[in-house]
């Protein structure tokens, strides 16, 4: 597989297959009278409220038109670690993936090897200055708008809102009143998100389908979010064997 697992792998914490919304019995928007201040303040209020989130799906990765697709189990402990396990058909786990504030830990199981690293691995390899929060933030759908000193620009039933302090852009879906995509400005590097459909769970707002793009490599995931829980109280395992040899 011509396919670099370790960046895949790193990305593929962030994405799920697509599924339409009915829109049956949704009335008329009467656009004009939307208060985007309130709908920015609606979207914001909605924060993690678990300790434990748990996600099972399939994530599809494109990249340089090879494709490929494995299931993916997520655990994150929140503002602590994001626990990730990918599986092959027939084959089984094939890699394990923890990230904490400042560290990455990755088991890749294809050949026995093991590694652990400063977070800024994670950021060299996707040519970005990702925080453990903005990839907590961008699973999990709790990315906040700015609430003031912003522009905004109406586009049919969506806002485009940017904000004066850095160069990111908010897309608001208005009808359904989410945070609909984000693209993310680096210095080297565009990543643009996008939510396709929602859910709700335990009143908070959760993807149904996330897709990821990245200017710089041309890597694309798409991950199908198939069942999420949430819980007080979860464990996670990572397990080094002692066969494993260290990646330098």
């Amino acid at each position: 597989m011509k396919i670099c697992l370790n960046k895949i792998i790193l990305l593929s914490l962030l994405i799920i297959t697509s599924c339409n919304i009915k829109r049956d019995g949704i009335p008329p928007l009467e656009l004009s009278k939307l208060n985007l201040d309130e709908l920015i303040s609606k979207i914001n209020n909605e924060e993690l409220n678990s300790k434990w989130i748990s996600v099972k799906g399939k994530v599809k990765i494109n990249s340089g038109g090879e494709k490929v697709s494995f299931g993916i189990n997520l655990k994150i402990h929140k503002d602590s670690l994001i626990w990730g396990s990918v599986t092959a058909p027939i084959i089984g786990e094939i890699n394990r993936l923890m990230i904490t504030q400042d560290s990455v830990y990755y088991i890749n199981r294809a050949n026995s090897t093991w590694m652990i690293q400063p977070i800024d691995y994670l950021q060299e390899k996707l040519n970005a200055k990702f925080s453990y929060s903005v990839i907590q933030n961008i699973i999990t759908l709790s990315t906040s708008l700015p609430n003031k000193n912003y522009l905004s620009q109406k586009r049919g039933e969506k806002y485009l809102i940017r904000s004066s302090t850095d160069s990111n852009q908010y897309i608001i879906n208005i009808r359904e009143e989410y945070l609909e995509g984000v693209d993310l400005e680096f210095k080297d590097n565009t990543i643009k998100v996008r939510y396709v459909g929602v859910q709700k769970l335990n009143n908070k707002t959760y993807p149904k389908n996330l897709i990821i793009e990245t200017d710089k490599s041309g890597l694309s995931l798409d991950i199908a979010y198939s069942k999420i829980n949430t819980s007080e109280a979860d464990k996670i395992s990572f397990k080094i064997p002692k066969s494993y040899n260290e990646i330098e």
